[in-house]
């Protein structure tokens, strides 16, 4: 597995950092973004092996961004992470 980085969408900075430090421990890259339409801007420019997404709907139910993802690469899997 070459592409090693994981996105994480969450508004939080508290629950991102502790995502961040367990998935860091399994030798991960992480890029945190507190929206999803900062996520989509580096998406285009930075590949990504998931998408773990907590607050990617902050203005639609979040399909919006799931088939945009999905045009940049169908591969990319999308895990909503809901509490």
């Amino acid at each position: 597995m070459k592409n090693k980085t994981v996105f994480i969408v969450d508004s939080d900075p508290n629950s991102s950092k502790r995502l961040s430090l367990h998935l860091e421990a399994l030798n991960f890259n992480v890029t945190h973004f507190e929206s999803g339409w900062k996520m989509m801007d580096q998406l285009h420019l930075k590949p990504c092996l998931i998408v773990l997404a907590h607050d990617l709907a902050e203005q639609s139910d979040g399909l919006h961004y799931l088939r945009q993802i999905k045009v940049v690469n169908r591969d990319i899997p999308v895990l909503f992470l809901l509490s």
